[in-house]
């Protein structure tokens, strides 16, 4: 009877929460809220979701408002939990009501079931829950279509879920019953099959993601691979398009297996993978006309299709990234390229979407964004085919015979009357860059005069806008192996392409193809040829900076800034206009940060320019005034700062000397800004004014007095001091490292005293900083003086007290050192090896015990523990290390940075090294460093530390670099070059060979046989190899 009456009151509130007036929900809600703490509360929730004489919507709001019961009071461990648990005989009524509840034939209520029971499991199987597994086996097995589907979904949240301590004892039960059900098409449904297949790969995909941790947990894996991999490839010999709709879609989800499987066990899956190559390769040709007929010749669709198609591409592309696979697509690379081009040709509904909004053409060409379609995937995949060394020439090669292929293809057609001809080319021309870098590159032949004289330049002239525009893209990404008769024709045509009369889509083709133009010839003499085109390519242009979509806008002025110095006299002529039409675009747009970009290189090109310069600074200064005049709540968001970043790009390009007006009317009023301002954008951006500021005119600075009788370099240290004030947010310091050691670099000792106040502020700040890329920004101060002046730095630090009141030289090299591996960026990475290598030569030098008895972190200590450990296990067990001197724990540093620069020489090689300490034993590391420490290798004697001493002693500082530095060209291809230190010697010096002498010479000293105790099997290994090389 309490039951009962529980279950009316539920009723009713659940009742009240699904009424439309919001007063009767929200005292619903209330009341609801109330009853959660009642001990059959969730029973009664899981039999209202259960009754099938409730209605369906509230039962679904009981299945949705139960999940959240359990998550919230099921068990005290949960982080969300809340008073009270449940008890233990309302847990097995509601699991009792749950099971049942995976039977109903109401799919949204089975999932909700199934979602609750999994969250259960997770805490109580199998332990506490013993019986679970059993009783999803007896609903698979029931032959009811509704509990099969319901029990398969438990599995499939369960899986998800699961954590390394419960797969031992999932795996072995799940895989046996998960490959029946997937092989036994006339046993199980569809949906069952396409859910055991789901299992799978969440399963197989959790077993990869912990097997880093615990290597021995894929047995429970790999022994099935074999029968798996047959099971599928029996399934996708099955495949016809005809089917179409849900029969597609195990096909798709056996095919996105197949690639997380290749991309997680490929040295597993490889040898087993071959079987589904030919079912696939005839999915691939089979769907093509289909393809052709529903989305390339009409508006329509094949449902299931394009699922099938995007997971057969993926699947491809996962066949590539294996090297031992990809001798077997070369044979066949021609035959699928063709088939690839085939599935880039433009769809009719992709067609009319650019037509309707061309802006969403500019979207779908854009390379930095992912547009997911079969044509992008498609070439997406060629692509990448063509990026791997194995397979670049053969792709090439093949791609070669394909587009011709497609090129006779569409001549038939055009003959013929088939109105499809035009996408044939416009589907070749974008893969055709790809055969003319080869061509560039001297890797494959193609008559390139033939394609433009013979398809592109009569394509210009054809009815399609997206065939003309194509062949203007085309021909910008051909430039460089185009004759001057033909870049004419092309510039001409790029003219035309950029008048405001042409189709949207043409226009945009037409500011690509002039990107290309002007970038493409940069250090050719047919750049003259685009000077003559100048005044109208500007024009077209120029004409099309107010439109009003962002990607529009980037790509205008990506073009514009390279059109400044092409288009000189025309530039000159409408200086104004340009520069009135920029300003206002950024005033309009200074919160967009990618239009932001591309106009701070619009305004440096400008500034670059002698005829624009005067132009541009009595335009855009009064603006600027005006803006940092203003006051900070009347302004747009981020005006500020981006005005200061853009008036920096002016400052780059005009170079030094500085006109008066920046300095007399723009710096007093740039470090005001920064010195009253409480937004980190403004401080930051004002960090790096500043920063240009010094590094062009320090010297006009040094002799500049403001209106109150204020020196510019002074102006400037209150700069320095107001980003390091610790009442600021740490992140003001984001950018002050380099402008201090710009600072320092440019004036040296005309900072007197003000530099220790710089010091003593910035290990102020930098106790009280805690995000990397602010400590790092603070940190290469120190480096910096530790690269130039080692000893007085050292004294300093020596005699400031930390926080704690200690000495801040532990903390600061103790900071250093944990802090060096992650450190970014060209200059700070290579600063921070360069110190630590100065402070080996020192400490090496001189002994000096302030630096000896400082310990640190060495090498990690493995664990004695074997098998799986629980979560609580690895708490009680934490990461160990173990216990090094300063000077050892910097010589391993320098051994692991001068192995990354090993390997960058020998990438793709394996490093002799590396191979023999592999297999070397606890014997043979014995005698290597014996080796190390022997008369055989050198003679420690005092007389060898001579080398390090007086004269002899190469400074690794000024001037003595350059006989370290040259061309530096092995740093890895994402660093940036930093414009301000690009000249410097640590960024041009050859690390590795820097490292090597360093190493070589320490070996050579008394101190140095006491640092070796500290290094491992692999550094000893290193070490030796270095040694010998000398």
């Amino acid at each position: 009877k309490k039951m009962a009456e529980m279950i009316e009151v539920v009723v009713e509130c659940l009742g009240g929460i699904l009424s439309p007036r919001s007063d009767v929900r929200h005292k619903s809600e209330e009341e609801l809220k109330a009853l959660e703490v009642s001990e059959d509360f969730g029973v009664v929730l899981a039999e209202v979701s259960n009754s099938s004489s409730a209605s369906l919507p509230l039962r679904q709001l009981a299945s949705v408002v139960l999940k959240r019961y359990i998550d919230n009071h099921w068990t005290t461990e949960r982080e969300n939990f809340s008073e009270p648990v449940v008890t233990g005989g309302a847990k097995q009524m509601i699991k009792q009501r749950l099971l049942a509840s995976l039977a109903v034939e109401q799919s949204k209520i089975r999932a909700a079931a199934a979602y609750a029971i999994s969250t259960i499991a997770v805490w109580e199987w199998p332990e506490e829950w013993p019986e679970l597994f059993d009783i999803l086996l007896q609903g698979i097995h029931s032959g009811v279509e509704s509990l099969t589907i319901g029990s398969m979904q438990v599995l499939e949240e369960l899986t998800r879920e699961v954590t390394d301590q419960q797969v031992p004892h999932l795996a072995p039960l799940l895989y046996p019953e998960l490959l029946n059900i997937i092989s036994h098409e006339q046993v199980y449904s569809q949906d069952s099959r396409r859910h055991a297949v789901a299992v799978f790969e969440t399963l197989t995909t959790l077993i990869f993601t912990i097997s880093d941790l615990f290597p021995d947990i894929q047995k429970y894996f790999l022994p099935w691979i074999k029968e798996y991999m047959a099971a599928f490839t029996a399934i996708l010999t099955t495949f016809d398009v005809k089917k179409g709709g849900e029969a597609l879609q195990l096909f798709r989800d056996i095919l996105s297996v197949l690639k997380e499987l290749l991309r997680s066990f490929p040295k597993a899956i490889s040898p087993e993978v071959a079987g589904s190559l030919q079912p696939s390769w005839n999915i691939l040709v089979s769907s093509k006309e289909a393809y052709f007929i529903h989305y390339v010749q009409s508006y329509s669709s094949s449902g299931g299709l394009e699922g099938v198609l995007y997971a057969l591409l993926d699947f491809i592309s996962g066949l590539v990234e294996v090297k031992s696979l990809q001798k077997v697509l070369q044979p066949a690379l021609p035959e699928l390229l063709y088939h690839l081009i085939t599935y880039i040709y433009i769809t009719e509904n992709q067609l009319l979407s650019w037509e309707e909004e061309p802006e969403k053409f500019l979207e779908d060409e854009n390379d930095e964004l992912y547009t997911i379609s079969i044509r992008m995937s498609s070439l997406d995949l060629i692509h990448a085919i063509a990026g791997r060394q194995s397979l670049t020439v053969d792709c090439l090669q093949g791609l070669v015979i394909a587009v011709n292929k497609h090129f006779e293809e569409a001549t038939l057609a055009k003959q013929q009357g088939l109105t499809h001809w035009w996408k044939i080319h416009e589907a070749c021309m974008l893969v055709i860059p790809l055969i003319g870098q080869g061509v560039a590159d001297g890797n494959v032949q193609f008559d390139i005069s033939s394609l433009m004289h013979n398809v592109v330049l009569p394509d210009m002239t054809s009815v399609h806008p997206l065939l003309i525009g194509r062949c203007l893209w085309l021909s910008g990404k051909l430039v460089a192996l185009l004759s001057e008769e033909t870049l004419r024709r092309c510039l001409s045509g790029c003219v035309s392409g950029l008048d405001s009369s042409q189709p949207m889509i043409i226009r945009i083709c037409a500011v690509m193809a002039t990107h290309s133009f002007c970038c493409g010839l940069e250090e050719s003499p047919l750049l003259s040829v685009v000077h003559s085109y100048g005044p109208g390519l500007l024009k077209g242009v120029v004409d099309l900076i107010n439109l009003d979509n962002e990607g529009m806008r980037i790509q205008v002025f990506e073009a514009l800034a390279l059109l400044i110095p092409v288009a000189k006299e025309a530039i000159h002529i409408d200086s104004i206009r340009i520069v009135d039409l920029c300003t206002q675009v950024f005033l309009k747009c200074s919160n967009d940060p990618g239009v932001q970009s591309v106009l701070e290189e619009v305004f440096n090109a400008l500034s670059r320019e002698p005829s624009c310069r005067e132009v541009l600074l009595q335009h855009f200064i009064p603006v600027l005034l005006k803006v940092l005049h203003s006051s900070q709540t009347h302004l747009p968001t981020g005006l500020s700062s981006a005005c200061i970043d853009i008036w920096t790009q002016v400052l780059e390009g005009v170079g030094s000397p500085l006109p008066a007006a920046s300095i007399d009317l723009v710096y007093p009023t740039i470090v005001q800004s920064v010195l009253t301002a409480e937004d980190s954008a403004i401080l930051q951006s004002g960090s790096e004014c500043v920063k240009c500021y010094l590094k062009n005119s320090a010297a006009q600075l040094s002799t500049w007095i403001s209106t109150d009788g204020q020196s510019g370099l002074l102006l400037a240290t209150k700069v320095v001091l107001h980003l390091l004030d610790p009442a600021l947010t740490e992140f003001s310091a984001m950018l002050v490292g380099r402008l201090i050691v710009i600072l320092i670099k440019q004036v040296g000792n005309g900072l007197g005293e003000h530099l220790e106040t710089i010091l003593r502020n910035l290990l102020s700040k930098l106790h009280r900083s805690t995000t990397p890329s602010v400590v790092q920004s603070l940190m290469t101060v120190i480096l910096y003086l530790i690269h130039t002046q080692l000893e007085p730095i050292l004294s300093f630090l020596e005699q400031v007290p930390d926080v704690s009141g200690k000495s801040s030289l532990v903390y600061v090299l103790t900071e250093w050192i944990a802090r060096h591996e992650s450190f970014y960026g060209k200059f700070e990475s290579r600063l921070s090896t360069f110190s630590l290598s100065e402070l080996l030569v020192y400490f090496l030098k001189s002994g000096d015990d302030r630096l000896a008895t400082i310990l640190v972190d060495g090498d990690l200590v493995a664990k004695e523990t074997e098998g799986i450990l629980t979560r609580s296990m690895r708490k009680k067990n934490p990461v160990k290390h173990t216990t090094v001197s300063l000077p050892q724990k910097v010589l391993k540093l320098l051994l692991a940075d001068y192995e990354i620069h090993l390997e960058r020489d020998q990438v793709g090689v394996s490093s002799e090294w590396v191979d023999q300490s592999d297999g070397e034993d606890e014997e043979d590391y014995i005698d290597s460093l014996a080796a190390l420490t022997g008369d055989s290798l050198v003679a420690l004697t005092g007389d060898s530390l001579a080398a390090l001493t007086g004269d002899s002693l190469v400074a690794l500082t000024g001037d003595s670099l350059a006989a370290l530095t040259g061309a530096y060209a092995d740093m890895m291809e994402e660093e940036e070059c930093d414009t301000e230190f690009e000249d410097d010697p640590i960024v041009q010096t050859d690390l590795k060979k820097h490292l090597e002498y360093v190493l070589q010479t320490a070996t050579q000293t008394v101190l140095f046989k006491e640092l070796l105790p500290s290094l491992n099997e692999r550094e000893v290994a290193l070490l030796t190899q270095i040694i010998n090389s000398k």
